[in-house]
């Protein structure tokens, strides 16, 4: 009886140490999915993961943008180390030149720049000079500089100058983004309005940094007010110059030279790239001058 009576005691104890170890194994078992889940997430966002040359087709004839922009960039590094494989490919990226998707058409507008010796190529950046995403428009100017083709000049230089961004409709400045803030994408947001009641998020036209702010919270302005400035990515600044060397003009100079300078604010990338650009615009200008 003695015995019953203390395997009963233990009854009470035992039964919160079984609830304690199934709570661990459910609380370990909602944070292994979470991991899994943020892995799988990752795994099919990440536009670096290599695929497969069947994959690569694929994805370049898919419905989901994100597929499209992994499978052309995949094919652009590949091109950029002189992979003669994805030659096989390069009608479809003259299709991509009218796709829907403007995310699309701004990735195959960068990968076609990776072969300038073909003219197909060429022939289908120029349209989208005039695309209405000015995404679109920078990266088909980019590329075909890298044909010798200075069409988009001035889309290439005015990478060099502080872009106004501006209020799309009227209302109250609800927030700003800080003067020095990198604005990672386009998807990014340099300004909040309250428009008719109805809080409107600003975006950019590209990624960036803040520059200057032209308003303040709390102040109402018109649609096309300007909101604040933003400049250019470093990378973006870096192909600029680099266009520039093989497309610039004498007059390109003063926006080229403050990027030669040593400057907490230029990496020194885009200050070698300034440096062989301003000679080389140079170089072209005094040549042209001693053959008149």
């Amino acid at each position: 009886m003695g015995s019953a009576l203390h395997s009963r005691s233990e009854l009470p104890d035992s039964a919160p140490r079984a609830f304690s170890l199934r709570r661990s194994i459910f609380s370990l078992s909602v944070i292994w999915l979470l991991v899994l889940t943020s892995f799988l997430f990752w795994r099919g966002t990440w536009f670096g993961r290599p695929l497969s040359e069947q994959q690569l087709d694929t994805y370049l004839h898919d419905s989901n943008p994100s597929h499209v922009q992994h499978a052309l960039l995949q094919v652009g590094n590949r091109m950029a180390h002189n992979d003669p494989a994805v030659k096989v490919w390069y009608s479809e990226l003259v299709h991509l030149s009218t796709a829907a998707n403007e995310e699309i058409r701004a990735t195959d507008a960068q990968v076609m720049g990776e072969d300038p010796a073909r003219p197909e190529f060429r022939q289908a950046l120029r349209p989208m000079l005039g695309d209405e995403s000015l995404a679109v428009r920078q990266q088909a100017a980019l590329s075909l500089a890298r044909f010798g083709d200075s069409a988009g000049h001035d889309v290439i230089v005015a990478l060099l100058r502080p872009w106004i961004v501006q209020a799309p409709r009227p209302g109250r400045v609800l927030g700003l983004a800080m003067p020095g803030t990198n604005i990672s994408s386009r998807n990014g947001v340099v300004a909040t309005l309250d428009s008719g009641g109805k809080v409107v998020e600003v975006h950019p036209p590209f990624a960036g940094k803040i520059g200057t702010l032209a308003v303040k919270p709390g102040e109402t302005v018109a649609a096309g007010a300007e909101l604040v400035t933003l400049d250019a990515s470093g990378d973006d600044v870096w192909r600029a110059l680099h266009a520039l060397a093989i497309i610039g003009r004498p007059e390109d100079l003063p926006l080229v030279s403050p990027y030669t300078k040593v400057s907490v604010l230029t990496a020194e990338r885009v200050r070698q790239q300034a440096i062989l650009t301003d000679k080389a615009i140079r170089q072209r200008y005094l040549g042209s001058s001693e053959k008149r």
